[in-house]
């Protein structure tokens, strides 16, 4: 296993702990441990006064960032679903809950880093309705209709959730000022872009821009994962209106039908990665993070030799998120495995941490319909010994 890096190495690292707010905390002990475990297709009741709460334990696990899910208004309580951006949703609390979090946070060394939407909105969206409703309205640009009124551009296959004509002028202001409201008024230190691929490269480097002229070590940390598209939905993103060279070495990469390989995947991903490093400086590492779950899979840790390209370029690496299969179920609930998995995750430079991952939370069941309630429950709060076994691994690991 690789070597616990030396304190001076751990200054120059970031620890970024993921929490879907929904299902954290509720700030209510009796109420969480009620909830411990569960979950649901719909709202659950973690707020941000919960998260709050529970900042020293956060500290404690050797983070040095907490990675919040959407908190703007949204027709869902993953928040990926936005219908207002410039008020916290209030199944979550407040804006005075929101500062209060900020600023306990820095007290206590943590940084802040909100999940962001840009890509597109919820159908319930007050500028989409008119847009939908009015071809004369001052919307209806801001999104891509093919056949007007129903017909237009959407998230994947999600109609609800249309997609943002970032070419559209007016549209990318509006976007511009939303991500500059949040840093000025709330002092975050970050965002994680929610589907980066989807809206055009000239949006983010103004994106970037337009955030650092207010923090000039703002982190963006966008997602980049083509994992699974098919040519329908690649039409639909930056990379159609890229340099044509690099989008048809993109498109052979990706058409490529290596299902039991990382390669083919991997590569495309780094291609994509290696553009967005000149705008964001940092990013989620798909490709290395994989690699790590394929370990698993395998039940297998290999000692590999993950390069690093790029110059100025913070990979972010992780073993689970939001979007995919717990780590620890996907080791068969091998605690040694998993603890493995750990310390080789440890020796990276930058990682995501997502919750219940240091308690070894797992699942009841493999991923069907609905997949996402399963890597989606509840934060454990009654901790069993063998779990708090498992934490104290992961304090050795990660806060020493």
């Amino acid at each position: 296993m690789p070597a616990l890096l030396s304190s001076k190495k751990r200054e120059t690292l970031l620890r970024i702990y993921q929490i879907l707010v929904d299902r954290f905390s509720t700030g209510v002990d009796m109420l969480d441990s009620q909830l411990s475990f569960k979950t649901s297709k719909n709202w659950m009741g973690g707020t941000l006064n919960g998260i709050s709460a529970k900042l020293e334990y956060i500290k404690g696990l050797g983070m040095d960032a907490i990675w919040l899910s959407p908190i703007f208004v949204s027709s869902a309580y993953h928040g990926y679903s936005v219908s207002d951006y410039f008020d916290v949703d209030p199944h979550f609390g407040s804006k005075a809950d929101l500062k209060f979090l900020v600023s306990k946070a820095h007290k206590l060394g943590l940084k802040i880093i909100l999940d962001f939407v840009a890509n597109h909105v919820s159908s319930t969206h007050p500028f989409f309705l008119l847009a939908q409703k009015y071809k004369s309205s001052n919307y209806f640009h801001w999104f891509l209709f093919n056949s007007w009124p129903s017909g237009y551009e959407h998230f994947l296959d999600s109609k609800g959730l249309p997609k943002i004509n970032l070419e559209n002028e007016e549209a990318e202001k509006y976007i511009l000022e939303v991500a500059q409201f949040w840093i000025r008024e709330f002092g975050i230190d970050g965002y994680r872009l929610d589907f980066a691929v989807g809206p055009p490269m000239s949006f983010w480097n103004d994106f970037a821009k337009s955030c650092r002229q207010l923090n000039s070590n703002f982190i963006l940390l966008p997602e980049i994962w083509l994992s699974g598209l098919s040519k329908k939905y690649l039409k639909t993103m930056w990379f159609v209106k890229h340099d044509p060279d690099q989008r048809e070495k993109l498109y052979d990469l990706l058409g490529k039908k290596k299902p039991s390989s990382l390669d083919s995947r991997g590569s495309a991903e780094e291609l994509a990665m290696q553009i967005f490093a000149n705008v964001t400086n940092s990013f989620l590492d798909f490709p290395r993070s994989f690699e790590l779950r394929k370990m698993a899979e395998e039940r297998k840790i290999r000692s590999n030799q993950f390069s690093i390209t790029g110059k100025n370029a913070r990979r972010f690496v992780f073993l689970d998120n939001h979007d995919v299969e717990r780590i620890m179920w996907v080791c068969r609930n091998d605690a040694n495995l998993f603890v493995e998995l750990l310390e080789l995750l440890a020796s990276f430079e930058n990682v995501v941490v997502y919750y219940g991952t240091e308690i070894g939370m797992t699942q009841l069941k493999n991923f069907r319909s609905h997949s996402d309630i399963e890597a989606r429950r509840f934060m454990k709060w009654d901790l069993k010994e063998d779990e708090k076994q498992l934490l104290g691994r992961f304090r050795r690991v990660f806060a020493q």
